[in-house]
């Protein structure tokens, strides 16, 4: 996604379903195609799944809740933590928020 480009993903569902949840989501709103790891296994299912994909709009033309600038944020936060004199230093030293 955070190349945004039309994806078809198929989700690992064990041990745990976290990918299940979070493509699930990302269908529903439409960023993404779907398919369970079952579903994936009918060549003929997965062969439609991915001819539909040049079709497909770029994730950030479908919403706009979509955030992919999680990386450069959590860099430009730590980065006021670390500098020496922050009142953001002192704050996160001593335990505030």
């Amino acid at each position: 996604l955070s190349f945004d480009k039309p994806a078809l993903i198929v989700p690992r569902i064990t041990p745990r379903e976290e990918q299940l949840i979070r493509a699930k989501r990302a269908a529903e709103l439409g960023i993404i195609d779907m398919l369970r790891p079952e579903e994936a296994e009918d060549p003929v299912r997965l062969a439609q799944a991915l001819k539909r994909l040049p079709a497909r709009m770029p994730p950030s033309k479908v919403t706009s809740k979509l955030k992919l600038d999680g990386l450069e944020n959590i860099t430009d936060l730590v980065g006021e933590w670390l500098e020496p004199g922050s009142q953001k230093r002192l704050s996160v030293i001593e335990g505030g928020s």
